[in-house]
Order: C-alpha cells, then sequence, then structure tokens
C-alpha cells in the first residue's frame, strides 16, 4: 500500500486523483471549444480590379522617389491605389490565381529556378495571365534574360530600382484603369492614377506624367480641394488653387503634404495660363526651397 496508507484510504486517494483528472479534462476541452468558436479577424478588403500581387518570401525595399525614402514595393503599391496581397509561398499564388488574374503580378527572382518553373507551371495553367503587366525583381543580369513563354509580356528588374520605373512599367495597368466603372455612389470620375501624397508623392508624379508624355487633369486635395493642374503630352499648362493661378499655382500645390491625389486620364482644362515642363516646374519649387533652408532630394530635380 502506497505511503503506508490502508486499503481504505488508498481508495479514496485514488478516486480524489480520477476526479480531478476528469474535472481537467473538461476544462481544457471547454477552453478548447470556445477558442474555436472566437471568430476569426476579418481580413483586408481586396479591390480585385486593382490587384498586386507580390510572389516573394521577403520585403522588397526600394527608392521611392515620391518621396524621396526607401519604402517598401507593397506599401509603394497600397499608396498609389492598388490593393497589394504579398504570397510567401506558391500555394498562396495559386489560390489568388484560382480566385480570378491580377492586374499586376511582381515576381521575386531570388526564389530561385525550381520556384520559377512552379510559377511558370502556374501561369499556363491560368486563363488570362497573359493580359496581366508582369515584372520579375531582384535579377542579377536583368538585361540578359528573357521572359518564360507563359508570360512573353514579363519585363525584368535588377536588384535596385526607384519607384518611376515601376510606375513606367505598369502605366498600361494604369491607363485600364481610367475606363473601369466605379459605384455610382461615389461620385467621382474614373481616374488612372490616385494615391495618398505622401513625402514628396506630386513631384515624382509630375515627373511620371512628363516622361509619359500624358494628358489629363491632376486634382490635389488636402481635406478639401488643394488645386488643380492640367497636363498636355506631359507640360504644365494651367494651375489653379484657392488663391493662386498659373506658376504660383503650381509652386502651392507642390508644397502641399498630406492628403490625396487623382489623375484623370485625357480630362483637361481647356483653357490655358502657363506653359511649362514638369522638370521646369520642379526646378523652379526646388530653388525656392532651397532658399527656406530646406533641402529637396536630388533624385526630384
Amino acid at each position: 500500500m502506497p505511503f503506508g496508507l490502508d486499503a481504505r484510504s488508498t481508495f479514496f486517494v485514488c478516486l480524489a486523483l480520477g476526479i480531478g483528472l476528469i474535472v481537467l479534462a473538461i476544462g481544457l476541452k471547454i477552453r478548447l471549444r470556445n477558442r474555436m468558436r472566437i471568430p476569426r479577424r476579418p481580413g483586408p478588403i481586396i479591390d480585385r480590379d486593382k490587384l498586386v500581387v507580390l510572389v516573394c518570401q521577403g520585403e522588397k525595399i526600394i527608392e521611392s522617389g515620391i518621396a524621396g525614402v526607401f519604402i517598401s514595393l507593397d506599401k509603394f503599391f497600397r499608396d498609389i491605389g492598388f490593393s497589394v496581397v504579398v504570397a510567401s509561398n506558391l500555394r498562396r499564388f495559386d489560390e489568388v490565381l484560382q480566385e480570378g488574374v491580377p492586374v499586376i503580378i511582381g515576381i521575386d527572382c531570388r526564389l530561385g529556378p525550381k520556384a520559377m518553373r512552379k510559377i511558370d507551371t502556374l501561369c499556363r495553367a491560368c486563363f488570362g495571365v497573359r493580359g496581366s503587366v508582369v515584372f520579375f525583381y531582384n535579377a542579377a543580369h536583368p538585361e540578359k534574360l528573357s521572359p518564360p513563354p507563359s508570360l512573353p509580356q514579363a519585363t525584368y528588374l535588377g536588384e535596385s530600382f526607384a519607384g518611376i520605373q515601376v510606375l513606367e512599367l505598369i502605366s498600361y495597368a494604369i491607363s485600364v484603369e481610367a475606363n473601369a466603372p466605379r459605384p455610382a455612389e461615389t461620385g467621382r470620375e474614373p481616374c488612372s492614377l490616385e494615391g495618398k501624397n505622401v513625402g514628396h508623392a506630386l513631384p515624382e508624379i509630375f515627373q511620371f506624367l512628363e516622361m509619359g508624355r500624358r494628358t489629363g487633369m491632376l486634382s490635389v486635395e488636402d481635406g478639401n480641394p488643394a488645386g488643380v493642374i492640367s497636363f498636355e503630352q506631359g507640360a504644365i499648362t494651367f494651375a489653379q488653387t484657392r488663391l493662386n493661378e498659373g506658376m504660383e499655382a503650381v509652386m502651392e500645390i507642390l508644397a502641399v503634404t498630406g492628403g490625396t491625389f487623382h489623375f484623370f486620364e485625357n480630362k483637361r482644362v481647356m483653357q490655358s495660363n502657363c506653359r511649362l515642363s514638369a522638370q521646369e516646374a520642379l526646378m523652379q519649387w526646388a530653388c525656392r526651397v532651397d532658399e527656406d533652408g530646406n533641402a529637396v532630394p536630388r533624385s526630384l530635380i
């Protein structure tokens, strides 16, 4: 008999231990059941008409001429109005393709040859991927690479690139977005480029519009309409704010930080109150900022 107990005492000790174990098991079962009943937090709302999928296993930091700083590639896309899904494995990438074709696909070359072959297989099986804008990045020698048969439209970027290069690559997707219908309740015309005015966003947008010789109207809002600038073939032809017109209005708009911007393709003010290139405007703005003692990133001038 354990510990010198008689038979009767031993029986009651064992009975107590058994009851204790049963109570403990019931408690664990209830706790597990309650945990399983906790509702999952809803994931972020994904706009499939503006969906970007990045197939990678790590964060990619790029130089953003938009802000004159370094930001992640996924944040860059979110800042200009896209929904972003980061597929950290090929199973997740396959799931996204099963749900619908993304507008833009970015693929990290550092995933390796085996993963690239699997990606090629997945893209072959997905009808419509050839209509997506596809780019590979982190390529050691991008000029020597050819796109795979499943993605003949793909472009390669090196290990270091700037936001303006990404904007150039996706300009076709942005143009397509201009014709995409928007819900009637928004009360806003379809726009081809939109995003948050973070850091020095507007100078890079100016550069992008000039390089692409885009025609349209750029609207900037900081809670209230801050001003509009009309572009024709990349050149500034009209600018107006609540206080200024022409060149002074351009300077005032460039000084706005925060808020949002929207570019409406082929929508422009027919009258003209100035005529200058985006580069000229940025140089004049940079001179004024320098006079005030504030540095402007060289990439913006």
